[in-house]
């Protein structure tokens, strides 16, 4: 798989949310492996991910605290 492939693809992103199967984890963990150059974009992307989620976590906190 080339780099372009792998990060528009869906495995990426299903592996991000947490919903990629064990082959499917199994299959990013080789990639990554193979290209360890990737593994910095993917912790990158993860820890944007991350923090999304706790901009979202945190307004949807306060916007029902106000409620």
């Amino acid at each position: 798989m080339q780099k372009d492939q792998f990060f528009k693809s869906g495995l990426l992103k299903k592996y991000l949310l947490g919903i990629a199967s064990p082959i499917e984890c199994a299959k990013i963990a080789a990639l990554l492996e193979i290209n360890p150059d990737w593994k910095n974009q993917v912790v990158l992307l993860e820890n944007k991910f991350r923090y999304w989620v706790k901009l979202q976590n945190s307004a949807f906190t306060k916007k029902n605290q106000l409620n």
